[in-house]
């Protein structure tokens, strides 16, 4: 009996066993060595649990030699020691347990980032021994799950932004080429852009200093019209080419002076006019 209980106190327990049931064979009554052989071998089968990452059997074992009366105290205080142990973890599993459900439930919603943040809880704390394998395992592959959904919906992501930027790349071609059109329309038929017509004065005036029709420049001061024959947009600068024979025929050869031009202005960001000079000009009408 004394060289079980000094190995029991050393934890060789199996050593522990084979003295327990030596005493038992020469005296079968000692309930002294039964007790410590039947508390021994429960506290091998605990440790072998603990070993196992069996978290419940443990649990269970622990509970059953501390229940019972005829544990030796040495054994229960071994088997209390380990118990406080098990139900630790026991609690650190519940709550790992329950963030892994958590996480679960918000990757079914596709809710990938949120998910990762709660398995973040579990994959960086440093969590030992075999109890928490299966939960470690199952929280890298929902990790891995997660990330590669995220992946693919980046990638779909890109693959839409680049197609809206496509189709507003495309609009936006086919925008130019219809103004372009326009312009050229424009240009080869005399017609004044609808945008330019109106009265036109100073900035800051009330007073008109000129008109643009459809077809005609108007000098709102002198009164004369110009009938329009070519109508530019480029380079930023509008040019109103008139037809000077028309222009003759109606108020005589003398009224054209010396080198006619056409009329220039430049066109601004908002498509409002400024002299060549640079004066700011302001639609009366």
């Amino acid at each position: 009996m004394t060289d079980g209980i000094e190995s029991l106190a050393g934890e060789e327990y199996q050593r522990a066993e084979v003295f327990f049931e030596t005493a038992l064979k020469e005296k079968p009554e000692d309930k002294k060595a039964r007790n410590y052989l039947s508390g021994t071998k429960n506290l091998d089968e605990l440790l072998e649990f603990k070993e196992k990452g069996d978290l419940e059997e443990g649990v269970n074992t622990a509970s059953k030699i501390l229940n019972n009366k005829d544990t030796p105290s040495s054994i229960k205080k071994k088997a209390e020691a380990l118990n406080l142990e098990l139900t630790a973890v026991q609690t650190e599993m519940a709550t790992h347990t329950q963030t892994y459900t958590e996480a679960e439930a918000l990757s079914k919603e596709k809710k990938y980032e949120d998910s990762n943040k709660k398995l973040e809880t579990i994959l960086d704390v440093d969590l030992n021994g075999p109890f928490f394998d299966t939960l470690l395992s199952q929280a890298n592959n929902l990790k891995k799950a997660n990330d590669g959904e995220i992946n693919r919906e980046s990638e779909q992501r890109k693959l839409e932004e680049a197609k809206i930027e496509e189709e507003q790349q495309a609009a936006a071609e086919a925008e130019a080429e219809r103004v372009a059109e326009e312009q050229q329309t424009a240009s080869q038929s005399g017609i004044i852009p609808e945008k330019f017509r109106g009265h036109w004065g100073e900035a800051g005036a009330n007073t008109s200093l000129f008109e643009l029709t459809a077809t005609h420049y108007i000098d709102s001061i002198g009164g004369k019209e110009y009938r329009i024959i070519n109508v530019s947009t480029q380079d930023g600068v509008l040019v109103l080419s008139w037809d000077l024979e028309d222009f003759s025929d109606k108020y005589g050869a003398a009224s054209l002076g010396p080198g006619p031009q056409p009329f220039m202005y430049v066109i601004n960001a908002d498509d409002t006019l400024s002299s060549m000079s640079g004066a700011d000009l302001q639609r009366i009408s």
